[in-house]
């Protein structure tokens, strides 16, 4: 019989293991507020052995589910922090702690998954709003276009793309140096010349401000900082509240370019490698790896004018803040 642990030594030593730093930390911020619970409860639950599934199932109904409920989730999702638990356990077992994992069957239920469609941003809410945006860059404002129109012809997640450095960037061989999903660093291509235009124009920006900071996007006002994927997000999603509606995350703009891709007939495992997934997963998720050496080619082949039609130009005059684009893309579907 496996002998009495500590949950917080064994989880100290599961945090041990050889990952990438931002794994460790995503694994700790998932198990942390875990094992602060088990304490509060009555009795505390203190020992590895004495973990039940029944407390488990009652943590996430109570405590992730009700914080979604609430609007007070922050970082991973509920569904995200259950597979990180398992995962904690799992290894447990592997390890000789547990002979059997108290965590066998968590889940969340989801609702059915809406088709991909319909968790891409519409083409025409993107396009008018690279429109909008392209005009704040003529203005003086060039974060936001050179934002969306890199996320765009890259494909790549806005956590990287944020986090990217002045020095990751080489404008002459179209590329810049990311940090993935996963902790590797990968060259991501553009080579659509709107997308070195909107570049051009935010360097230029930032020489003029004096930005302090190497982070390629930064806050537009005083004391300059570097964006946070959440706030790249929130901004995305405030300019298509204004447009439609609808708040769209900034990961529907990838969804909207696998769907352009798969449109165009492109082949399954040429969409795979510029999304930096593999060809199951785009089939599977996206239908349609950066870290894939068809990317560069991919990216090359098809820019983004060629996936969206021609860029768009500045209007002449701007459309009211207030106009709201009419999209149904909700039609026949039952919105719960």
């Amino acid at each position: 019989m496996p002998v009495s642990r500590s949950l917080s030594v064994t989880r100290d030593e599961f945090l041990m293991v050889d990952r990438s730093p931002l794994t460790i930390r995503d694994y700790r911020n998932v198990l942390a507020p875990l094992l602060e619970w088990f304490a509060r409860q009555s009795p505390p639950i203190t020992a590895l052995e004495a973990v039940t599934f029944a407390a488990l199932n009652r943590y996430v109904s109570e405590v992730l589910l009700g914080r979604q409920k609430a609007g007070t989730m922050t970082g991973r999702t509920p569904n995200q922090h259950v597979v990180v638990i398992r995962g904690f356990f799992k290894w447990c077992m592997k390890i000789g702690y547990l002979e059997q994992s108290p965590a066998q069957g968590l889940t969340i239920r989801k609702p059915k998954a809406k088709p991909p469609e319909t968790r891409a941003m519409p083409l025409q809410v993107f396009v008018e709003m690279l429109r909008r945006a392209k005009l704040r860059a003529m203005g003086g404002e060039p974060n936001l276009y050179a934002l969306l129109t890199l996320l765009a012809d890259t494909t790549h997640r806005v956590g990287a793309v944020v986090r990217a450095k002045v020095g990751d960037l080489d404008l002459p061989g179209r590329r810049i140096l990311l940090q993935v999903k996963g902790g590797d660093w990968k060259y991501a291509y553009f080579a659509d010349a709107e997308v070195l235009w909107a570049l051009n124009a935010l360097l230029h920006w930032r020489r003029q401000v004096g930005i302090p900071h190497e982070f390629l996007f930064s806050t537009l006002k005083q004391p300059y900082k570097g964006v946070s994927p959440g706030g790249a997000s929130n901004r995305i999603g405030e300019a298509t509240q204004e447009l439609c509606g609808v708040r769209y995350h900034a990961h529907s703009i990838r969804h909207l370019m696998a769907i352009q891709m798969d449109a165009q007939g492109l082949d399954p495992s040429a969409a795979s490698a510029r999304l930096g997934n593999t060809q199951e997963v785009y089939i599977g998720h996206y239908q349609p790896s950066p870290a894939h050496k068809r990317a560069e080619q991919v990216t090359r082949a098809y820019p983004l004018h060629k996936l969206l039609g021609e860029m768009p130009a500045a209007p002449t005059v701007p459309a009211s803040p207030g106009t709201v684009i009419e999209v149904n893309f909700w039609e026949d579907e039952e919105v719960v």
